[in-house]
C-alpha cells in the first residue's frame, strides 16, 4: 500500500482523496486512522478539495492507476499548484486500453 509506505517513511501528513467511497479497501478504513498513518480521507470531488488545498505544499503527491480517469488541464494545474517548489507527482498508468469503470 503506498500510504502505508509514505508512512513509514516519514510522511508527516498523507491524505486520500477518492470520491468512490467503495473505492476504499475496509483493510484501509480499520487502520487509516490509528498510528502511524494518521490519514486524512476526503471523499469528494477531487477539484474541489485540490482546490481547498492549494496552500498545502506538499513535497510529494501520488495516484495509484487513477491518473486516467480525472487528469486534464484543469486537475493538472490544481495538482501543480498543490505541489511545494520542486515536488513531486508521481502516478502509475495502464498499458493497454482502459476500462469503462474501474
Amino acid at each position: 500500500m503506498p500510504l502505508a509506505e509514505a508512512a513509514m517513511r516519514g510522511a508527516k501528513r498523507i491524505w486520500l482523496i477518492e470520491k468512490e467511497v467503495n473505492m476504499l479497501s475496509p483493510e484501509l478504513l480499520e487502520t487509516a486512522f490509528a498510528a502511524p498513518y494518521r490519514i486524512v480521507i476526503y471523499t469528494e470531488d477531487l477539484e474541489r478539495i485540490l482546490a481547498i488545498l492549494v496552500r498545502a505544499q506538499v513535497d510529494v503527491a501520488f495516484c495509484q492507476q487513477g491518473v486516467n480517469y480525472w487528469l486534464d488541464e484543469i486537475t493538472a494545474k490544481l495538482v501543480a499548484n498543490v505541489l511545494a517548489k520542486n515536488g513531486l507527482f508521481i502516478f502509475n498508468t495502464f498499458n493497454k486500453n482502459l476500462p469503462k469503470n474501474p
